[in-house]
């Protein structure tokens, strides 16, 4: 249990310094923006990303792109709103929401490019198309902006079985 709490411990605070640094590379163009965008982040990841109380949150991003288009956290997380209903089967236009995801995601990178979050996100929306070699790029480069985001390391494991598995699928 001690080995596991200093674990624990450390990584939390390498997630700290990596955020902190991302802030200090790009911080926020406009404070309440970026404040109701955290309160989103939380609100979502608290409720499990979808359902109502997930969408009482993901109205706080819609808040905060109304005050700044271009806060990139809004962005993603509105992009991972719209990856998740079409992943969920919860969507009455997957094919749409999956298109406004990746639209999100891709421009959740031009904001910032340096940022893992929508690197991740982006690899997991190609991973579901089955476009596994580009998941992969994704997830690396996320992997390489923060070596600490335990999320783009499991999905990037989760990028070669599948492409493994298209690959034992060709060969029989």
């Amino acid at each position: 249990d001690l080995i596991v709490t200093r674990l624990v411990n450390t990584l939390g605070l390498q997630l700290i310094y990596a955020e902190a640094a991302r802030l200090k590379r790009t911080p926020a163009a406009n404070r309440d923006a970026e404040d109701l965008a955290l309160r989103c982040a939380a609100g979502t990841s608290k409720a499990g990303w979808i359902g109502k109380e997930a969408d009482a949150a993901y109205a706080l991003c819609d808040q905060a792109l109304a005050i700044d288009p271009s806060n990139v956290r809004a962005v993603m997380l509105l992009g991972v709103k719209f990856f998740y209903l079409a992943g969920s089967g919860g969507s009455g236009d997957p094919k749409g929401d999956l298109e406004r995801a990746i639209e999100l995601e891709s421009k959740a990178i031009s904001l910032d490019p340096d940022w893992t979050g929508p690197h991740q996100i982006r690899g997991a929306i190609l991973r579901f198309q089955a476009r596994y070699p580009e998941a992969v790029v994704e997830h690396e480069r996320a992997l390489a902006l923060d070596p600490s985001n335990v999320s783009a390391a499991g999905d990037l494991g989760f990028d070669y079985m599948m492409q493994g598995r298209e690959l034992e699928k060709s060969l029989e």
